[in-house]
């Protein structure tokens, strides 16, 4: 029979005498108590229930950088059209609005990035290989770099634009009149190459002294003399921060002989929207910052826990500041509240423990999306973010719900308060209201709503200048039969940066705020 001095050191005094029985019993039980806490600790943190699997974190958002990001490197590619329609903007000892204008591209090309390396060329007939700098600076205010026989003949944009690097930042100076007299097959190039991929396209219109001919006017290609203000046009392709960013070194001037249009699937920085926003008031629903595998700085998601049981859980998002993108076709951001002009549209899911299936059309084919207007939480396919060290084999992956769709209601209406911290924008500050009737949810585990709210069609506002610019074709028909033509317009410049836009909304519908609400029911 063993003695009570082989037990371990617990059940032993200090001075080496056997403890009493109910000595060892309380003892026992609290060790028993400390390694159901430390079973439980480890549970809460490798998330082992079925209802603690995690969400990866959402996929990086693009419009964050808009205006604070560093702007590293960039390609500039500078295409010039040398034919000879363009050679009345230019005088012997005159430096015109289109010389100045060159000039400010090019220093905006230099001072807008850290590094950049700018390619000059010129088209017509044909495009150039190359021409360097100097060269470029030397004589693109001379009337003879619009006379060489082989660029001089025939303006064909819609070469520079095949010819364009997508991923460099493609200008084009033109007057924007084609051989054809209509601009279709540089609208699909552009549509094809550029709106299709997300890309930015960005239309500076100047007008500028000129004395000479018009060429390519009409159908018939008829020519004509002008003396007087003719605009001609840059246009800028290429990544709507490189774009926007271009315009901005230009130093603006937005006046009557000057006029920007950003065709973009982004019309509004909505993380900058979402930066000042807090949840002012919630009810039943707390905030949780650990729902997800690793973390998650991303200004659009909000994360709620619901507390017990309730019949109806609530909270109140503030202080969101909605402004337009500069030079973006505008929309009237007053009138948020208008249902008959904005659109709102909610997604729910529901996450399911495990690895997505094979089959990426299954479950995923609600998140491709064309372009950066709307990033997508990566529902597990893309590389997650570094852990912060909870088990990665309770990761999960979304999978709609329409039962959960019914629980959420959403209300997006503009706050008393002035909405601008800059007078001068049209900005709008927007509350957003949530109800969630916890009883709809299916069962528990962790919810994904998607909120998106987006301007319908006829909340945009098409610029006036687009038709005041426009030449009509009816006045060529007139002007043949001895009346005037004004040269200081544009043949179809409505119908083209119309179409661009026209494009660019049906393709992207962009948004104005989209938000991420997740939700956790235990």
């Amino acid at each position: 029979m063993r003695t009570l001095t082989k037990l371990p050191w617990p059940l032993r005094s200090s001075n080496g005498e056997i403890r009493t029985f109910q000595d060892a019993k309380r003892l026992l039980t609290f060790y028993a108590l400390v390694a159901f806490l430390i079973t439980l600790s480890a549970c809460n943190l490798s998330a082992c229930s079925s209802s603690e699997c995690l969400p990866e974190p959402p996929a990086a958002e693009d419009d964050s950088s808009f205006s604070t990001a560093k702007f590293d490197d960039v390609v500039v590619d500078v295409y010039v059209d040398a034919t000879l329609s363009m050679q009345g903007f230019v005088k012997a000892g005159t430096e015109t609005r289109y010389i100045q204008t060159l000039q400010r591209l090019e220093n905006a090309t230099i001072k807008g990035w850290r590094h950049s390396e700018a390619k000059f060329y010129k088209f017509g007939n044909r495009i150039t290989s190359f021409i360097e700098r100097q060269q470029f600076l030397d004589e693109f205010a001379k009337p003879g770099f619009y006379n060489d026989p082989q660029y001089r003949g025939k303006t064909h944009i819609e070469d520079v634009v095949q010819k364009a690097d997508s991923q460099n930042l493609t200008i084009i100076v033109t007057d924007l009149f084609e051989e054809n007299s209509d601009l279709n097959i540089l609208e699909k190039e552009l549509k094809t190459k550029y709106i299709l991929d997300g890309l930015a396209i960005g239309v500076l219109g100047v007008k500028s002294d000129f004395d000479g001919i018009i060429y390519d006017i009409g159908l018939s290609r008829a020519v004509s003399a002008f003396k007087g203000r003719r605009p001609f046009y840059v246009l800028i392709l290429g990544k709507h921060r490189d774009v926007a960013r271009l315009f901005e070194q230009m130093g603006p001037e937005e006046s009557s002989e000057e006029h920007f249009a950003l065709f973009s699937p982004n019309i509004a920085n909505q993380s900058a929207a979402l930066r000042m926003a807090t949840v002012a008031e919630s009810s039943k629903l707390v905030e949780d910052d650990f729902l997800q595998l690793g973390a998650a700085p991303n200004l659009r998601i909000r994360q709620f826990s619901l507390q017990g049981e309730p019949s109806r859980g609530s909270f109140t998002l503030k202080d969101i500041q909605l402004c337009p993108l500069p030079h973006t076709t505008p929309f009237d951001v007053k009138g948020i509240e208008d249902r008959g002009k904005f659109e709102q549209d909610i997604k729910a899911y529901h996450y399911k423990c495990g690895e997505p299936p094979q089959d990426p059309g299954a479950t995923n084919k609600n998140f491709q999306q064309k372009g950066p207007a709307e990033p997508v939480p990566n529902g597990g396919q893309q590389p997650a973010a570094q852990s912060d060290g909870r088990n990665q084999k309770h990761k999960s992956y979304p999978v709609p719900d329409q039962d959960a769709l019914r629980a959420l209601a959403v209300e997006i209406k503009a706050e008393e308060k002035p909405g601008s911290r800059k007078p001068l924008d049209q900005c709008a500050s927007v509350l957003l209201k949530s109800a969630l009737e916890p009883a709809l949810l299916p069962g528990s585990g962790i919810y994904r709503f998607d909120v998106t709210l987006r301007p319908k069609p006829n909340a945009y506002t098409m610029p006036e200048w687009y038709s005041k610019w426009n030449m009509d074709p009816l006045a060529i028909e007139s002007w043949k039969r001895g009346g005037k033509l004004d040269g200081g317009t544009t043949l179809y410049l409505k119908s083209f940066l119309d179409s661009l836009w026209t494009t660019t909304l049906e393709v992207h519908h962009p948004s104005v705020l989209k938000l991420y609400i997740y939700i956790r029911k235990r």
